[in-house]
């Protein structure tokens, strides 16, 4: 028999020891990453306390975003495809960019890697999104700053005439040439490099990407118009920005190197991630995302029977679908309905309790005895960011639970009801369910 290799399920013939490539991906990102720190630490000693928090606030924190997101994508890609001795071999030619003595070799490997993961992703969507999201991270550092030193000075000079417009619209007398924006008091501004709004821009876009990538589903029109409006609102913030500075001396200090940039940086990024967050929510993960309260009865039922509850009837009360179960040591029956974590049953419907019965609202790990919409918001959007970032086992749903019991009923005090909410139970549901609809 002939050789001694084996075929994969990419069709591709395999020697030596079973090694995912998709760690190739991760060790060679590993090293990318820790040369990136090296070379921060190694340029902090040199800049300002002041300076070093202000690129942390305004930048680093997109940066790390963006890294969670690189390693997160590549450890849930697909592990069967198996490294061949041509991966390994581009893993060190890669590698050993990076010792060359230029910080910009680092960001050239990293072009190498987003090249490698859309070769070999060959349908894998969360090898595909790391890849873009190293390719945004790259842009921002390197490739995007190169673009821009390219057109810098016609960029620099439409942007000097857009604020110098906006400026000339409230304030005659202001004048621009070329980069230079001068006003009637003789207070002017040079806009550089530096105060182009393409920095923010970029910084806008590897926050838009990030957040993005981290959905597992196919890029639709809707992502695209939220990165121009993103885009849209970043260069927005940055002319009036300027516009501040160029009104006169206290302004300009203020804004350029007072309180001013912390404020800038603090708001706009904080304007961003919101941004991106809610745009980033389609009709598609919406529905997906936020579980209705058909899909959780049956994971209150699965809650109910693992701790030996009974069903007794299914009910309407109200109006409101309510569960009746049959609980051990417990004189009365236990009344569940799912409710709205507004709370606008509550208001809408005059809903009386059960006589004798205690009342708790129920919303993943928090209880409450009278409705907090309040608290049940921040709730909400607690477990959807967290969902986001896939740094929660429980899916965000509009929906908790009202559970009524008579007084003294310990398995109703004992239930863990978290499960309702947990990804494993929900999957198992639908599971049953499409078997069910199969087997009919």
């Amino acid at each position: 028999m002939p050789g001694t290799g084996t075929l994969t399920n990419t069709g591709e013939t395999r020697a030596g020891i079973d090694f995912p490539r998709r760690d190739i991906f991760i060790w060679v990102c590993s090293i990318i990453l820790l040369n990136q720190l090296f070379g921060v630490v190694r340029e902090t000693p040199s800049a300002s306390p002041g300076q070093v928090l202000t690129d942390l606030g305004a930048v680093g924190i997109f940066q790390i975003m963006a890294w969670y997101a690189v390693f997160r994508l590549l450890a849930s890609s697909d592990p069967a495809p198996v490294a061949q001795l041509r991966d390994f071999l581009i893993a060190v030619a890669l590698c050993c960019l990076v010792f060359v003595p230029s910080t910009r070799m680092i960001w050239v490997a990293a072009l190498g890697v987003v090249i490698l993961c859309w070769l070999f992703s060959g349908g894998d969507r969360k090898l595909r999104a790391a890849g873009i999201v190293f390719a945004a991270l790259s842009v921002q550092e390197l490739w995007g700053r190169i673009f821009f030193d390219l057109f810098a000075l016609p960029l620099l000079r439409a942007e000097t005439a857009v604020v110098g417009t906006m400026l000339r619209a409230v304030r005659a007398g202001t004048e621009w040439r070329d980069n230079v924006i001068s006003g009637p008091s003789g207070h002017g501004i040079v806009v550089y490099d530096y105060c182009s709004s393409f920095h923010n821009l970029s910084v806008a876009v590897l926050c838009w990407v990030t957040v993005r990538s981290l959905q597992d589903r196919s890029w639709q029109v809707r992502d695209f118009v939220t990165g121009c409006v993103l885009g849209m609102t970043m260069v927005l913030f940055n002319m009036t920005r300027l516009c501040l500075m160029a009104w006169d001396a206290n302004l300009y200090h203020y804004w350029h190197d007072g309180v001013g940039v912390q404020i800038f940086d603090i708001g706009a990024s904080t304007t961003i991630l919101l941004m991106s967050l809610y745009g980033s929510r389609s009709a598609e993960r919406a529905a997906d995302a936020l579980v209705d309260s058909g899909s959780l009865e049956p994971a209150v039922l699965r809650v109910a029977r693992s701790h030996d509850w009974g069903l007794g009837e299914h009910r309407t009360t109200s109006g409101v679908p309510t569960l009746v179960f049959e609980a051990p040591g417990c004189s009365q029956p236990v009344f569940v309905s799912l409710r709205l974590s507004s709370f606008e049953e509550e208001t809408i419907v005059q809903y009386a309790p059960e006589p004798g019965h205690v009342r708790r609202y129920i919303y993943f790990d928090r209880t409450w005895d009278t409705p907090d919409p309040r608290a049940a918001f921040l709730q909400r959007m607690k477990y959807a960011l967290l969902a986001m970032f896939g740094m929660t086992e429980y899916e965000p749903s509009r929906y908790l639970l009202l559970v009524e019991a008579p007084p003294h009923c310990h398995a109703a005090e004992t239930i863990d009801w978290r499960p309702v909410w947990s990804r494993d139970t929900l999957a198992a549901e639908q599971a049953n369910a499409h078997a069910t609809a199969t087997y009919q």
